[in-house]
């Protein structure tokens, strides 16, 4: 069985995403035990929730999403992976694959490409500040809690899903009606 322990560097965790330079700050390592921890949190929160996780176009992503997917296995909770996508989608599959409120997008968004990180939702609220604080201290603590029985993963395509949606005219006609309404 894994490690239950793990001290990420502080100076990747930020108000508002975990990001770092990749193998100088950030690692494989901190991956996993952010998904084991995140999955702890969740467990002990009680969120009834598979997990979206998506990646973008970065050398590292790829990496650190196997990574990510392992530690979310490892304390039980089954996994969606969207593969390479966008952020906005992550967000749209959140709120919409049903039985699956929460998601790590692994982005360090516009920084340099020697970069990388995780944006996190969790119950269909974005996941940040004192709450990143909490995951931090979970993985330090020890308190991981692995689970006997390994969660699950599935590959889903939300992409063509996603373009359908926010192409409609009829959803935006509709939309631009009901603003001009109030």
């Amino acid at each position: 069985m894994p490690c239950k322990k793990h001290v990420f560097k502080t100076k990747i965790i930020k108000e508002y995403d975990i990001r770092g330079e990749f193998k100088k700050d950030l690692a494989e390592s901190d991956a996993y035990f952010l998904g084991c921890s995140l999955g702890t949190y969740i467990k002990n929160k009680a969120i009834k929730s598979k997990i979206c996780i998506g990646y973008d176009g970065r050398k590292s992503s790829p990496m650190l999403k196997n990574s990510l997917i392992e530690g979310f296995l490892d304390v039980g909770l089954d996994t969606l992976n969207l593969g390479l996508i966008a952020t906005p989608i992550l967000y749209y599959a959140c709120n919409t694959i049903s039985g699956a409120n929460c998601g790590v997008m692994v982005t360090a968004s516009h920084n340099p490409a020697e970069f990388n990180g995780f944006k996190i939702i969790i119950d269909k609220k974005p996941f940040f500040g004192n709450n990143l604080i909490k995951i931090y201290n979970i993985a330090k603590n020890g308190n991981i809690l692995l689970s006997k029985k390994r969660g699950s993963i599935s590959e889903v395509n939300i992409n063509q899903v996603y373009i359908d949606n926010i192409t409609n005219p009829i959803t935006h006609f509709i939309k631009s009606e009901f603003n001009s309404c109030q």
